[in-house]
């Protein structure tokens, strides 16, 4: 039996593969799209948002 590895994609190719604008997928987890722009370009933004933020 042969093992597929997924492949990695960044949040951007996800969302692209899934045909998805960054207004639908950030209205479907309930953030803005400017939000969700500043995720897929800077990952150090993402890592630095407090806890409670997320919540």
């Amino acid at each position: 039996m042969v093992e597929q590895l997924a492949e990695k994609h960044t949040l951007k190719q996800w969302r692209l593969l899934r045909g998805l604008t960054q207004k639908e997928l950030a209205a479907s987890i309930g953030i803005t799209d400017k939000t969700l722009s500043l995720y897929e370009h800077d990952i150090e933004a993402f890592r630095k948002i407090p806890y409670e933020r997320l919540r």
